[in-house]
């Protein structure tokens, strides 16, 4: 006769069940930090001269009657690089702030024109962005004392003139979170500011891995 065997299916234990998933976890964890380490390095990572930085465009090119300044930032950690451009007669100073990883070269032709009409201006640019690099880039944390002391060196030059700003992008947003901590500042027209980290964060990520980045 043919006997016949009867195979019981293995039973999982509990504890392979809890180790196998923990080890999913921490392996899901694992490339979540991973992807949000070189998201961090990557936005914060400082910026490195190149071989094209030697030929920006300068005041001279524009016939611009610009000094060439330093300042100390408001924690007078490091010093901050502008252009100063005085207008004869102006009643009025506008600060320019350029945007992430940009230096005082890219403004210079709104800078200009509004020299042109009538105002002198202060250009700069944040530590480690342009002309002083190798410091990481802190999208408004550290670039804030930087503005104020943009805005205190434009008082310093031109103490009875009022006083606007033109910024753009991760300036805008640093110039908004400045005037609120200065009453010296009348007026602003801030291009392409970002209302948080988070949400710009967000963009860029949903941009290039066309999925939300909430894990991460």
């Amino acid at each position: 006769m043919t006997q016949l065997h009867r195979f019981k299916p293995s039973r999982l234990s509990l504890k392979r069940l809890l180790f196998g998933g923990l080890g999913g976890s921490v392996g899901v964890l694992g490339i979540i930090f991973a992807v949000s380490l070189y998201i961090v390095e990557t936005l914060i990572r400082p910026k490195k001269h190149t071989v094209f930085d030697t030929y920006k465009f300068s005041p001279f090119e524009l016939d611009l009657p610009a000094e060439e300044v330093l300042f100390p930032s408001s924690e007078g950690k490091h010093m901050v690089s502008g252009w100063y451009i005085p207008r004869p007669g102006a009643t009025t100073t506008i600060v320019i702030c350029p945007g992430y990883r940009s230096a005082k070269s890219d403004v210079l032709g709104i800078s200009a024109h509004l020299w042109k009409v009538g105002h002198n201006i202060l250009a700069f640019e944040y530590h480690g962005h342009g002309t002083e690099v190798g410091v990481p880039v802190t999208l408004g944390y550290s670039e804030i004392h930087d503005f104020l002391g943009a805005v205190a060196y434009a008082k310093e030059r031109a103490a009875e003139n009022r006083l606007g700003v033109v910024a753009y992008s991760m300036g805008a947003a640093v110039a908004i979170m400045g005037m609120a901590r200065s009453s010296d500042v009348e007026a602003m027209v801030a291009d392409s500011r970002f209302a948080s980290h988070s949400s710009v964060i967000d963009y860029i990520f949903r941009r290039v891995f066309l999925v939300a980045y909430a894990p991460v």
